[in-house]
């Protein structure tokens, strides 16, 4: 009962370590993701500043006329918000991910990866049996189930009658009687 109290607590620490060890594993790569959303959304700001420049130049040879020079400057302005605010998701999720770590998050930090990317090449029944095997969370159910049982059978022990020769009837010493016949 102790040894199996024991071992759900272990698979259930272990399933916490799992459950933490992939939440920061997904904040990192939210974070990547709001990282390099950032950075594209600065590159489209400059291209919006070449276009800005583009038509106050045809303005001024008299290519173009005010109105494309007020749409670009719209533009840039629509361009240069939607950068801040992917700044500002990209700072909120670093800091996020900081927080699920427990420590505080350094000034300038950058976050970098070098992801691979490769086909996976494996085959169903291996991952079902790797997860029954090695899935922290199963592990604790099934410890927690283990945990129940011998609760089970340590109450029940508790109301069945421990000797034997109690609950039985000798049949030496029943005896019937009989009515007298009329």
């Amino acid at each position: 009962d102790l040894n199996a109290q024991l071992d759900a607590a272990d698979a259930e620490v272990e399933a916490a370590v799992f459950t933490l060890r992939s939440g920061v594993t997904a904040q990192f790569l939210l974070a990547l993701q709001t990282q390099a959303r950032a950075n594209l959304q600065d590159t489209l700001v400059v291209q919006q500043r070449l276009q800005l420049e583009l038509a106050q130049a045809r303005a001024g040879v008299g290519a173009g006329t005010s109105l494309d020079v007020k749409r670009a400057e719209v533009q840039l302005g629509q361009q240069e918000v939607a950068a801040l605010r992917a700044r500002n998701t990209a700072d909120v999720e670093r800091l996020r991910l900081f927080q699920q770590l427990g420590v505080p998050m350094p000034e300038g930090v950058e976050l970098t990866a070098e992801l691979s990317m490769a086909a996976p090449s494996y085959q169903l029944g291996d991952l079902l049996e790797t997860a029954r095997r090695q899935n922290p969370t199963l592990l604790a159910v099934r410890a927690r189930q283990r945990v129940a049982v011998a609760g089970v059978r340590s109450a029940q022990s508790e109301y069945t009658p421990r000797d034997r020769k109690s609950t039985c009837l000798n049949s030496s010493h029943v005896r019937t009687s009989r009515m007298p016949s009329s």
